[in-house]
């Protein structure tokens, strides 16, 4: 699929995604908050979901059912929002843990719109010493909720670029390793001041066979 192809295809979703009805999430969702510390993480095998990007672990669940996990209380990670489709799970008191009430929206397609509209959330966040988002506060955000088809064209697409984004920072970090190795190989072929260069030359090799 091309580019334009692509950019064309989106477009018509994102057309469609305007037309869907402006909803607040506290409509569309059950919500509490975690109940475990975030220093709190103990060896386990259990995930453990808190406001850092990477999950840790737990020794004891404290949820079992699929979930979005909002970030409303460590400022530095202030709105991630993390999708949890584990049987098992431990969720901080850093998160609210967010459960659908109906099918009129689909779990994936709203942690999307969350994580897509991070910067403009962030802005209903309680101003103080520490910025939060409070419970009451993050009910009364409002999403575009379209047709659960949209909603599932959106998802397709998105994840596809995901995979696409993770397969790039993965070759940059092949290419990064590759640009370090030839960079450490040039920098022994600089000459000292003996006029050595660090490197050994075919003379280097007979003259040490020789010696031995």
């Amino acid at each position: 699929e091309s580019i334009q192809d692509y950019k064309r295809v989106m477009k018509t979703i994102c057309g469609s995604l305007r037309n869907g009805d402006k909803v607040r999430l506290g409509d569309l969702f059950t919500m509490k908050k975690g109940t475990v510390q975030s220093s709190k993480a103990v060896e386990g095998s259990i995930p453990f979901y808190t406001g850092a990007a990477n999950l840790k672990l737990h020794n004891t669940a404290t949820e079992t059912t699929e979930s979005i996990l909002f970030v409303g209380g460590a400022e530095g990670s202030l709105g991630r929002v993390h999708h949890a489709v584990d049987a098992a799970y431990a969720v901080s008191d850093l998160c609210y843990v967010m459960r659908l009430l109906s099918d009129s929206v689909l779990y994936k397609y709203a942690y999307w719109y969350l994580n897509m509209n991070k910067e403009s959330i962030i802005g209903y966040a309680a101003k103080g010493i520490k910025r939060t988002i409070t419970l009451e506060r993050l009910k009364d955000i409002e999403i575009l909720v379209p047709d659960v088809e949209v909603q599932q064209q959106m998802i397709e697409r998105l994840d596809i670029l995901q995979d696409q984004i993770v397969g790039l920072e993965r070759t940059k970090v092949m290419l990064t390793g590759s640009m370090r190795s030839c960079l450490d190989c040039c920098l022994t072929s600089v000459p000292a001041a003996d006029g050595s260069t660090g490197l050994s030359t075919e003379n280097d090799i007979e003259d040490s066979a020789v010696d031995e």
